[in-house]
């Protein structure tokens, strides 16, 4: 269980409608990653495990909002010293020339240091080659930075389930890092409208 220090963080995943699997698997990793940072504050040999995760599901399943929770969880158990979340797509990575690319990786990357990079749709990155597209260049600089900031990054790649079994297959450098993956289901009937109730209730309390 979380410790007192992230009571309110761990209240706002709690809260989560449905999702009770994803909540579970979540948990364990921040606790790993918390277990780590406590070694390495401690000069301890840290556990090999990779803290970058694979978020798979269909649109609209709160892959997003799961993403933000953990950014939160991870600056309070001293993981990421500032916990926030830049989120990108693959327009914001791959550029139109040569050069371009890695520039715009780097700074995407230097701008989520310390915090969560969280690239939706990544499986784009990953189109068949031509020798217009870059998005394999976008992939080799993002494995070199993760490489070099093992401890100020936490990487978080999310889209469809089979298009990001996919996208994993692809580059070995990959498969080697992004080893926790969490699948995220559609919400049932009853779980939507809990949702619904609860945005009704929202608009009604706090009308715009």
């Amino acid at each position: 269980m979380f410790n007192k220090k992230v009571q309110t963080t761990h209240a706002k995943l709690d809260r989560l409608i449905g999702l009770k699997r994803v909540k579970e698997q979540a948990e364990r990793i921040a606790c790993k990653a918390q277990i780590n940072a406590l070694r390495r504050n401690h000069d301890f040999k840290e556990n090999n495990a990779s803290h970058h995760m694979v978020f798979t599901g269909n649109p609209g399943t709160g892959k997003t909002t799961v993403a933000r929770i953990m950014a939160e969880i991870f600056k309070e158990f001293g993981v990421l010293r500032k916990g926030h979340l830049v989120e990108v797509q693959r327009s914001d990575l791959v550029g139109q020339y040569i050069g371009h690319t890695a520039k715009l990786t780097k700074d995407v990357v230097l701008s989520a240091l310390d915090g969560v990079l969280f690239i939706d749709e990544a499986y784009s990155l990953t189109v068949e080659e031509s020798g217009k597209d870059f998005g394999g260049e976008a992939i080799a600089e993002l494995i070199a930075h993760m490489e070099n900031y093992p401890d100020r990054l936490v990487v978080i790649v999310a889209g469809y389930s089979k298009e990001m079994r996919r996208f994993i297959g692809a580059n070995p450098g990959l498969a080697s890092r992004f080893k926790n993956t969490i699948e995220f289901d559609d919400y049932s009937v009853s779980a939507l409208t809990q949702i619904f109730n609860k945005m009704a209730l929202k608009a009604m309390l706090y009308p715009s």
